[in-house]
């Protein structure tokens, strides 16, 4: 069952530290998942795209996740954090290729994994709330 925590207290507990220690493009990994999240591709069966494809609008997203987001560690034991970035759209879904919905949250991957961490965008009608492990506080998930 996953753990949520408001950002604050993630803070405190010192889980926000070195989310952002690499680049974005560090190792084919994450530039094969900023493809995926950029640039429309009917061979995905399901995709979500960020609106802005710049490197710089990509990066952003995470910085912003980091420095605003809750904590999610999931069933499987992995670090991500979420963010609903925006009442407006950033990024839609697709499925084999064909608009889906569009997309207003912002949600960080892998974020212990400086090899590994990347962004995407989601809808926050999929997330849930749940209250802070540790001091209460209604989150987004």
């Amino acid at each position: 069952m996953s753990r949520y925590y408001c950002h604050s207290c993630a803070s405190s507990m010192g889980e926000l530290r070195n989310v952002c220690s690499s680049g974005p493009f560090s190792s084919t990994y994450q530039f094969e998942k900023y493809l995926k999240h950029t640039v429309p591709d009917s061979g995905y069966s399901y995709q979500s795209i960020f609106d802005n494809a710049a490197t710089t609008h990509y990066r952003e997203a995470i910085v912003n996740t980091a420095c605003a987001g809750a904590v999610e560690y999931d069933d499987r034991g992995r670090k991500n954090l979420v963010y609903v970035a925006t009442t407006g759209r950033i990024g839609c879904s697709l499925q084999n290729g064909v608009f889906v919905r569009p997309n207003n949250t912002i949600k960080v991957v892998l974020s212990s994994d400086p090899a590994r961490v990347h962004a995407f965008t989601e809808t926050s009608t999929k997330y849930s709330t749940a209250l802070c492990e540790k001091c209460g506080t209604l989150i987004v998930y």
